[in-house]
């Protein structure tokens, strides 16, 4: 049973307007604080039993909870999956659920995603930019995306979009590539070793996102997985989604994962910014993310671009180790908003993964926070080590920067049982 080498106890409420408290919620300067606390009566860093809910293979089962103790955090597992009748993904494209009509794309009739290559093709539509043509084959009932060489094997008709004011949903798990972890299966030891695809002579294949280009419509993974995402020296925005910007990304989880990306990271997208509102909400990471900069277990960095937008973070999960040199948070590694009219807001959301940074700013649920408006974190707990080998770690927040008389940063009803170490 891990003993507190300093206890803090603090009330459920914390409403904060700048960096006041040290360790347990906010990091400050140089500190060696193992944080136990459970946010009401101090003392071991054990806290409760607590739940961690298995993401269920099948929208219609209802599986049993399971009850840890808090020292059986690094155990934790992502759920057994039968990958038994899904398509393992080939690294092809395909384009054909857009292209041929069958749906389209409103809320009451949505594009409908069923594989790796149709999710690979809504990457591929984006990343090329809105109003480009689709070159594919469609001499095929499906037609396939593709290029030879430079050159595209034919042109069809349709242009490429950002899928703004359009509604896309997943119908089945996505399974990239295969997941069988060495070693005893710990979530902390998934490694791009654990990874395969028959269909690549044994080797994973890379998973490439939607890279700089925003995917600004909305798209629910209805309680699917994405399964063996692996981005390997990946050099763009790591993620299922590279960036997400006046859009809504819901009810999707990444179940198995290894992202190491030079570029701001997160198990679900990225890099999220907006000049309207982008939400995020329910998503679930079991991935574990490596950067040099801005990684979270769900979005890796988020900022504003226009007066008055609204990010919303809300309901998500990681259990996902984090690493990075800086900026590095459970849930969101790093918050700008540049606005003094902005809002952002990460909601009832829970972290289960070590954050280690290896020089500034870690936190168990945002790393980095600088603003010049409104952020308000609530209701969020964090249950992971967070560890820096110099300045700022918190247990909630790493870092916060107060740009203006305008900024108001809300921490309220927020509670840490995880280790909090900054040397």
């Amino acid at each position: 049973m891990r003993k507190a080498k300093k206890s803090l106890s603090f009330g459920l409420l914390l409403i904060l307007a700048a960096a006041l408290f040290c360790g347990a919620f906010v990091g400050c300067r140089p500190q060696n604080i193992n944080n136990g606390g459970n946010g009401g009566n101090g003392g071991e860093g054990t806290g409760p039993n607590f739940v961690i809910p298995q993401y269920p293979t099948d929208p219609d089962t209802t599986f049993p909870l399971e009850s840890f103790p808090i020292e059986a955090l690094d155990k934790i597992t992502p759920p057994v999956i039968n990958t038994f009748g899904l398509e393992l993904w080939d690294g092809t494209a395909n384009v054909g659920w857009y292209v041929n009509g069958s749906h389209a794309g409103t809320e009451q009739d949505p594009y409908q995603i069923g594989n790796g290559r149709d999710l690979a093709g809504l990457m591929e539509i984006i990343s090329l930019g809105t109003g480009n043509a689709i070159a594919y084959d469609n001499g095929t009932a499906s037609p396939t995306y593709g290029k030879v060489g430079n050159n595209f094997l034919s042109v069809g008709s349709y242009q490429t979009t950002d899928f703004s004011g359009k509604f896309v949903k997943l119908t089945n798990h996505i399974y990239l590539n295969t997941y069988n972890p060495l070693g005893d299966g710990d979530a902390d030891e998934m490694t791009f070793a654990d990874f395969s695809n028959s269909k690549n002579s044994g080797n994973p294949i890379n998973w490439n996102n939607s890279g700089e280009k925003a995917f600004s419509g909305s798209f629910d993974g209805q309680n699917k997985t994405v399964i063996g995402l692996v981005q390997n020296n990946y050099s763009g925005y790591g993620g299922v989604f590279g960036q997400i910007a006046n859009g809504d990304i819901k009810n999707t989880a990444l179940h198995s994962g290894y992202i190491k990306a030079t570029a701001s990271s997160g198990g679900i997208v990225g890099y999220a910014n907006s000049s309207s509102t982008t939400n995020i909400t329910n998503c679930t990471n079991y991935g574990n993310i490596t950067t040099s900069s801005s990684s979270g277990g769900i979005v890796g960095g988020i900022s504003d671009n226009s007066s008055d937008p609204m990010i919303n973070i809300t309901n998500c999960t990681n259990y996902g180790n984090i690493t990075s040199s800086s900026r590095s948070g459970g849930i969101v590694g790093s918050i700008s908003n540049n606005s003094s009219n902005s809002m952002m807001t990460v909601t009832n959301c829970t972290n289960y993964g070590n954050i280690t940074v290896s020089s500034y700013y870690s936190g168990g649920i945002v790393g980095y926070i600088s603003s010049n408006s409104t952020i308000n974190i609530t209701n969020c707990t964090n249950y992971g080590n967070v560890t820096s080998s110099n300045y700022y770690s918190g247990g909630i927040v790493g870092y916060i920067s107060n740009n203006s008389s305008n900024s108001t940063i809300n921490i309220t009803n927020c509670t840490n049982y995880g280790n909090v170490t900054s040397y």
